[in-house]
C-alpha cells in the first residue's frame, strides 16, 4: 500500500498562507527596536518560516488567491464587529434601557498590553 501524500493544491495554499504570514512579520519587524529580544524572536520566526515556504516557491496565482481570501476574511470580521452590540447608546442614562449587559464590561478597542 502506498503512503498517502497531501493534496498538491492544499499544500500550495498552505505555503501561500505561510508566505503571507512572513510578509506580516516583515512589516512588524520594522517597528521593533533592532537588537531587542522581540526583534531577535521575530527574526528567528521569519527564518523558520522561510525554510518552510521560501520566497522562490511562491506561485503567483495561489498568492493572489490567498491575498484575496485574507482580504475577504478581514472584511467579514470587520462587518461582524460592527454588528456586535455596543455599550450604552448615546444619551442613555445609567439606569435607562439598553446598553451593555449587567456584569459585562465593554470590550476595549485595543488590548491593554498594546494600549501603553
Amino acid at each position: 500500500m502506498a503512503v498517502p501524500t497531501g493534496n498538491a493544491g492544499a499544500m500550495a495554499n498552505a505555503k501561500s498562507q505561510i508566505r503571507e504570514a512572513y510578509k506580516i512579520f516583515v512589516k512588524a519587524l520594522e517597528s521593533l527596536p533592532v537588537g531587542s529580544d522581540d526583534h531577535k524572536a521575530v527574526l528567528n520566526i521569519m527564518q523558520s518560516i522561510n525554510k518552510i515556504a521560501p520566497a522562490g516557491a511562491e506561485v503567483p496565482g495561489v498568492q493572489q488567491q490567498t491575498a484575496s481570501q485574507l482580504n475577504a476574511d478581514a472584511q467579514k470580521n470587520a462587518l461582524m464587529q460592527m454588528l456586535k452590540p455596543s455599550a450604552a447608546p448615546a444619551g442613555a442614562s445609567a439606569g435607562g434601557a439598553g446598553g451593555a449587559s449587567p456584569g459585562m464590561p465593554p470590550s476595549p478597542a485595543m488590548p491593554p498590553s498594546l494600549a501603553a
